[in-house]
């Protein structure tokens, strides 16, 4: 079971070090309605970007 927990943290972790190099570690809480509000609204990859600034 360790190594399935291990597994499910590593992709978060990294999810962190990418938002805080892009500079949007203060959204991380809001990212998946953000997401979820991109994905509704059919935004390509550059209107999330936007978005999510």
């Amino acid at each position: 079971m360790a190594r399935i927990k291990k597994a499910t943290e590593a992709p978060i972790d990294r999810l962190d070090a990418m938002l805080a190099r892009l500079q949007l570690a203060g959204i991380r809480d809001q990212l998946d309605n953000l997401l979820d509000e991109a994905a509704r609204a059919n935004l390509s990859a550059r209107e999330t970007l936007i978005l999510l600034c």
